[in-house]
C-alpha cells in the first residue's frame, strides 16, 4: 500500500482492511512526520469501509505490494534530508561566510 501511495500520493486500489492499519503501523518516522501518507492512508481506509457491505471475495483481495526503495536493507530512511534541515544548513553556512569575510576585511583595513 505505502507503494501505491509513493507512485502519485494517493491510494488507488481497494485492500484487505487490514492491510491500511499495517501500513500506518509499519510507516517509516519521516513518511510520518514530513508527509501526508497517513492522511491519505486513513482516508483511504474510511472510504474502503463506506463502500464495503459484507465480507471481500477472493478476486478483490489485493496483496500488500512491497515499497520499493523506501527503506535499505538496514531499515533506515533512503529519502532526502527534511527540507528544513537542509534551509537551516544553508543559512548557518551563510552566517559562517559573512563572519570570515567580515574579520578578513577588518584585518586588510588595519595593515
Amino acid at each position: 500500500m505505502l507503494a501505491d501511495w509513493f507512485d502519485d500520493g494517493r491510494v488507488d486500489r481497494v485492500y484487505p482492511l487490514a492491510c491500511y492499519e499495517e501500513a500506518i503501523a509499519a510507516m517509516p518516522t519521516d513518511i510520518r512526520d514530513y508527509t501526508d501518507a497517513r492522511d491519505v492512508i486513513g482516508r483511504a481506509l474510511t472510504s474502503a469501509l463506506r463502500g464495503r457491505s459484507g465480507a471481500m471475495s477472493a478476486e478483490e483481495q489485493v496483496p500488500l505490494p512491497q515499497a520499493e526503495g523506501a527503506i535499505d536493507a538496514t531499515g533506515t530512511s533512503t529519502l532526502p534530508l527534511p527540507l528544513p534541515l537542509v534551509a537551516l544548513f544553508g543559512l548557518a553556512l551563510t552566517v559562517l561566510a559573512a563572519g570570515a569575510l567580515s574579520h578578513l576585511a577588518r584585518t586588510r583595513r588595519d595593515r
